[in-house]
């Protein structure tokens, strides 16, 4: 196959935060993926995108 993969379930604002908030109580990315119905890779790949959108601040000198 080339080209990029198709895509799988889209991600909800509801999802993004639920992510969030469990990555703040200290879970581990195998048992998000489990409570989100996705599989790790999908919430490593989250979360690169989530952190790739977060505003660039310039860096003190």
């Amino acid at each position: 196959m080339t080209g990029p993969r198709p895509a799988g379930r889209r991600w909800t604002a509801a999802e993004e935060d639920k992510l969030r908030e469990m990555l703040d109580a200290g879970m581990k990315v195998p048992n998000i993926a489990r409570k989100l119905n996705r599989t790790a890779q999908a919430i490593y790949a989250r979360l690169q995108r989530i952190y790739r959108r977060r505003p660039q601040f310039p860096s003190r000198p």
